[in-house]
């Protein structure tokens, strides 16, 4: 059953209460927006915002962002190798290496990671091994060897460099012998 006038006065409703009714019914669809109206009102705000965000992005060449981009991507991969060199490098010298950058060619950097939370795993197991295999690598336990220049010998005695100081400014009457 339709929502007609024929409808309302087949169940009995009279011609005054049926024009009210029309009336109500009426301004009731007028609020109704038509699905045309609705899609064109949808359009126009899409355009509309379309167009702010164009503005947004005028004079923006992509080409140039996504330079940008790989720029900063080979600049960070490039700031990782280097920590990672860095952090090679104090380890072997930690580990007393003889030349840390002779040792570091003999690393297989393939098996070297840095995680997550920047620890290096691979690093540990390489060392021991170039420590057994290359012994001439890394200082041993009961030779001090590259802690310093001097090749031997006692240091001289306090005594004898007073005694130097006192012969040659001994004279001076503003030096002060000890």
């Amino acid at each position: 059953m339709s929502f007609s006038r024929k409808s309302l006065k087949e169940i009995g409703v009279t011609d005054d209460l049926m024009d009210k009714i029309m009336a109500l019914h009426g301004t009731s669809l007028s609020d109704y927006q038509l699905k045309s109206e609705f899609d064109t009102a949808v359009q126009a705000e899409v355009s509309k915002q379309t167009g702010e965000l164009q503005k947004q992005f005028e004079g923006v060449d992509l080409k140039t962002l996504q330079d940008k981009a790989a720029q900063a991507e080979k600049l960070q991969s490039e700031i990782g190798n280097m920590k990672l060199g860095y952090t090679i490098e104090s380890r072997l010298m930690k580990e007393r290496a003889v030349n840390p950058k002779a040792v570091s060619a003999l690393l297989d950097m393939s098996k070297i990671a840095v995680d997550e939370k920047g620890s290096i795993t691979g690093l540990d197991e390489q060392i021991t091994a170039i420590k057994e295999s290359e012994a001439w690598a890394f200082e041993q336990a009961g030779n001090p060897g590259s802690g310093g220049f001097r090749q031997g010998g006692n240091p001289p005695a306090a005594n004898a460099d007073q005694q130097y100081l006192n012969d040659k400014y001994g004279k001076n009457p503003y030096y002060k012998q000890k």
